[in-house]
């Protein structure tokens, strides 16, 4: 599991027999493996072979070859667009921050979807990425009234992000309850992060239906509140939880 019992060694490197194991790679654990090394002890292929791993080992190759291509004479059109809801008033760098890496993992268009009074700011901290000013409330955050003019900015693109630096307001928290429930099998795929999965936490009391494909990165603290446990409890079988979040 990667929890560590009482006192351990900090080591350097560990030879580890047969397989890797996945204590050897989920922290703490990991912190005190150091460089981690197979030794191949001759397990014979006919019986290991048919094994089936209890988790895998996402390695940097496994990545890349998710990557698409991108054509030499593609242009920004070519790489599609992404909408993100995110930010509000004081909470603008969030948005900003998210916009930047959706643009550095690849996608040629973003906007940014956004409380109006938290738009110039935006657009100050990000003039890559085009901006969509919405409704709001009086504490300066996406209005539940927005989901129209969201519902119609998604329609066109690739990927929909929702989230970051949202604040938990109730109109907010609405809106971006009915964006899950709105969303279509054909749509694009959608990644619920910070206060999006405020909004739908615990999953099983917030009458969300989450769409196929949805991705859900909550740290610790954020799958406690989503499966209605302790962070604690998260820690100490991370592996588990998440299977048990995605079903």
């Amino acid at each position: 599991s990667g929890e560590v019992a009482g006192a351990a060694i900090r080591a350097t490197e560990t030879l580890t027999i047969g397989h890797l194991k996945a204590g050897l790679l989920l922290y703490p654990g990991a912190a005190h493996a150091g460089v981690v090394r197979v030794a191949d002890i001759g397990f014979p292929l006919e019986y290991t072979g048919d094994l089936v791993p209890a988790t895998y080992a996402l390695e940097a190759g496994d990545a890349a070859a998710r990557l698409p291509a991108r054509p030499m004479d593609g242009h920004k059109g070519t790489f599609g667009r992404a909408l993100l809801l995110a930010g509000s008033v004081g909470m603008t760098g969030a948005a900003a921050l998210a916009a930047e890496a959706v643009l550095r993992s690849g996608a040629g268009l973003v906007t940014v979807a956004t409380a109006v009074s938290a738009r110039e700011t935006v657009a100050a901290a990000i003039p890559e990425a085009t901006t969509l000013p919405l409704p709001e409330t009086t504490s300066g955050s996406a209005a539940s009234a927005a989901i129209d003019a969201i519902l119609n900015a998604v329609s066109g693109c690739r990927a929909f992000g929702l989230g970051p630096g949202l604040s938990t307001a109730d109109q907010t928290e609405d809106l971006v309850r009915a964006l899950v429930n709105h969303a279509e099998a054909a749509g694009p795929p959608m990644v619920l992060d910070a206060d999006a999965l405020n909004a739908i936490s615990p999953l099983v009391e917030s009458g969300v239906s989450l769409p196929v494909g949805a991705i859900l990165p909550p740290h610790p603290g954020e799958m406690a509140r989503l499966l209605g446990c302790s962070v604690p409890y998260v820690q100490a079988q991370r592996v588990d939880t998440a299977r048990e979040m995605a079903t």
